[in-house]
């Protein structure tokens, strides 16, 4: 993703979803945001904007290449995103994750 696609997509997150973590749902000032895959690129996941959302680095970090990080709130933005992604078997990526 270059940076001004990623800047892009970062600021459609915003405006989605306000300026919050996906997993802890903290406030991110704009030096915390990092972009989340969730769908890990490690298993095919795209840069497309329905498999990111935002995430404080120590989220990001500690999630890796699983599906949900160690520690995460269930009504978080990324696990109903998932959630919802993995009921939709139209949703090919997310196919990969069963």
């Amino acid at each position: 993703m270059s940076p001004k696609s990623k800047r892009n997509k970062i600021e459609k997150l915003i405006e989605l979803y306000g300026s919050f973590c996906c997993w802890c749902c903290k406030q991110l000032k704009d030096s915390e945001i990092t972009v989340e895959h969730l769908l890990p690129k490690s298993y095919n996941g795209s840069d497309a904007l329905d498999n990111l959302c935002l995430a404080c680095r120590p989220c990001n970090n500690s999630r890796g290449n699983r599906v949900f990080p160690p520690k995460y709130s269930p009504q978080s933005i990324g696990c109903q995103k998932i959630l919802e992604c993995l009921k939709t078997p139209k949703h090919l990526p997310c196919k990969q994750l069963k």
